[in-house]
């Protein structure tokens, strides 16, 4: 028997009772029903997916109401969707692709579907968002057991740890890279004098800065300096094809674009070049002040700890690069655990992955948040080799070539 699928999306906006949820799926399902002898392939074609052979164009989770034939066996590795509901009248099953679910994953989800099911006929004007989900003792789990949220936690930004450190270790050793040293209070001080250079540019908090500067001194105090003037940083890893750092930054919208001489081709034209000595875009600065923490005073607006402190972009495996939005208070918080987690972190830290890939914030924000040494190098390198080597360094399981016999691999995030 040929299938034809019917594609409906389900709008729970303004969070709808139930009742006006089914009202709306009904609408909609009346509504592709007119068109159903349109071929599936034909409304793949118009709306033009990132496709991916290994799933189903438009949709993965299908509902098949079967009223009277039956359900007929199906052969394992056959499934064509990740999830497949078959309805009838009286039994009823959920297919599901091993690759992603086992068994007792499906389960819950058909424990939890029902769960909802049944709450919205024992009550239908119920709001779509209080119909529940996990039952008594998995919402304990969640709310309770998981987070302790009886435990309080301070509220910082993580320009207020940066500078926490600095000012408790300023003639420690902060940041080494192909021959330049920089202290707390040298990095510090620098970040400071860019981060006003941006202000007065009209950066700050709920804006976004995109980095497409290479691994260097440079970057770091890029980074920092943007955290300062409240912006979030948009780090663009300058290797990237044309094509990609153009849809980033078009993606991004950011209020300013950082770049130096070698990258500054690759980004519009109106980018601020930093053509100096890490951050020659603030040679000009230095007078009485400019190395100072700036104050929410010096800001265009207050730095809050909910604003956003950087944006990073998935790899696109799945479709476009999407930009995720991480706010100064859950890194705060975050760097916090992991400086308990990883005492390596107040030593020296090698720091050999692209800033673009989310492992580099415990390297670079853990050490210097704890008062340890960021030392920006490729992993292969003989600055990576330099002295005792790393104290610790974050990398994926594929760049790990020691043996277990030897070092333990660092915990993944």
């Amino acid at each position: 028997m040929f299938v034809n699928p019917v594609a409906l999306r389900c709008d729970v906006a303004g969070d709808p009772t139930f009742v006006e949820l089914l009202a709306r799926v009904r609408g909609g399902l009346v509504d592709a029903m007119e068109h159903a002898q349109t071929p599936f392939q034909r409304i793949v074609e118009a709306v033009e997916p990132q496709r991916d052979p290994s799933v189903q164009p438009i949709f993965q989770t299908a509902l098949n109401f079967i009223p009277d034939s039956g359900l007929d066996p199906v052969e394992l590795g056959t499934t064509k969707d990740d999830l497949a509901f078959d309805i009838t009248t009286t039994t009823s099953r959920l297919v599901y692709r091993t690759a992603l679910f086992d068994r007792a994953t499906a389960e819950t989800v058909v424990t939890r579907y029902v769960r909802l099911l049944t709450a919205a006929v024992d009550a239908p004007t119920r709001r779509v968002s209080g119909l529940p989900l996990l039952d008594d003792a998995e919402r304990d789990l969640v709310l309770r057991a998981w987070v302790d949220t009886a435990h309080q936690a301070p509220v910082s930004t993580v320009v207020d740890e940066v500078q926490r450190q600095a000012a408790a270790t300023p003639t420690a050793t902060a940041l080494v890279c192909a021959g330049v040293e920089l202290s707390y209070a040298e990095l510090n001080a620098r970040a400071n004098r860019l981060a006003r250079l941006l202000v007065s540019r009209g950066v700050g908090p709920e804006t976004r800065v995109a980095l497409a500067l290479p691994r260097s001194a440079d970057l770091v105090v890029a980074i920092l300096a943007v955290l300062k003037s409240g912006a979030a940083y948009v780090p663009v890893d300058t290797g990237y094809p044309a094509g990609r750092i153009g849809y980033l930054l078009s993606d991004a919208e950011p209020a300013l674009v950082l770049a130096n001489p070698e990258t500054a081709a690759l980004v519009p034209a109106e980018a601020l070049v930093l053509d100096g000595p890490t951050g020659g875009a603030t040679a000009h600065a230095g007078a009485t002040g400019e190395d100072a923490d700036l104050t929410d005073a010096d800001r265009v607006a207050p730095l809050r700890p909910e604003h956003p402190a950087y944006v990073l972009y998935t790899s696109g495996s799945t479709g476009r690069p999407k930009g995720v939005v991480v706010e100064h208070r859950a890194v705060a918080a975050y760097l916090a655990w992991a400086r308990d987690a990883y005492p390596g972190l107040a030593g020296t830290a090698l720091l050999h992955s692209p800033v673009s890939f989310d492992l580099t914030v415990t390297g670079l924000l853990g050490p210097l948040t704890a008062g340890g040494t960021v030392r920006l190098a490729g992993i292969d390198s003989s600055e990576a080799r330099a002295a005792d080597g790393p104290a610790s360094s974050r990398s994926p399981p594929a760049t790990c070539r020691c043996s277990m016999t030897t070092c333990r691999p660092p915990p993944t995030w």
